[in-house]
């Protein structure tokens, strides 16, 4: 499946969280020739859908952008978003935050 480079964001969801740190992520991976998916959750960082910014701003503009700091809650420290939905770099998020997801396999 081909994944492109400005398909870096994906979009955690803070709406569901049934247990603590355990991060819920939006959609399924699709590639690039496939219509985004913007339905049903998952907790794998790896199969979460990954959008462009571009395509988050065009179907879901009232979502945020998280900040690249290591200041919430939820992630390890600070304030908890407020936000149902926030939009991350998932490289950023991985390096920074994936530490903290507790997956249950």
């Amino acid at each position: 499946m081909e994944i492109s480079e400005d398909r870096k964001y994906i979009i955690v969801c803070n709406k569901h969280e049934l247990v603590p740190d355990l991060f819920v992520f939006w959609g399924t991976l699709t590639g690039d020739n496939k219509e985004r998916c913007e339905s049903g959750y998952t907790n794998d960082v790896d199969r979460c859908e990954r959008y462009t910014l571009e395509e988050i701003q065009t179907s879901r503009p009232s979502f945020k952008v998280a900040k690249k700091s290591k200041t919430n809650e939820r992630f390890g420290g600070g304030p908890l978003y407020t936000e149902q939905n926030i939009i991350v770099d998932r490289d950023w998020f991985i390096k920074n935050h994936l530490k903290l997801n507790v997956v249950a396999k």
